[in-house]
């Protein structure tokens, strides 16, 4: 009686450890990524050291443009367009 297995089980068992292992290696991959991105909460995903405001990007005030400088919006322009006026509703 042979003590190892026959070949025709390892032709399955090799494949699916494989896909098993890619499979751990993917979920562990994303699980790294949430852990070093910064929580929801924290300001830093808001605004940065390397923000600007529109005022600040403009060279001379009273110059015409006919496209405006790359700028920030602030977070108060967006929840202003995405929600509206709460006190409205």
């Amino acid at each position: 009686m042979a003590l190892c297995a026959p070949v025709s089980v390892w032709a399955l068992a090799m494949p699916s450890l494989l896909l098993e292992a890619a499979a751990q290696g993917m979920v562990l991959y994303m699980a790294s990524n949430f852990l070093l991105a910064p929580a929801p909460t924290c300001l830093a995903t808001i605004s940065d050291e390397f923000a600007r405001e529109p005022a600040a990007c403009g060279t001379a005030t009273g110059e015409e443009k006919p496209i405006e400088d790359i700028s920030d919006i602030s977070i108060d322009k967006i929840n202003n367009l995405m929600f509206g006026n709460a006190s409205s509703s």
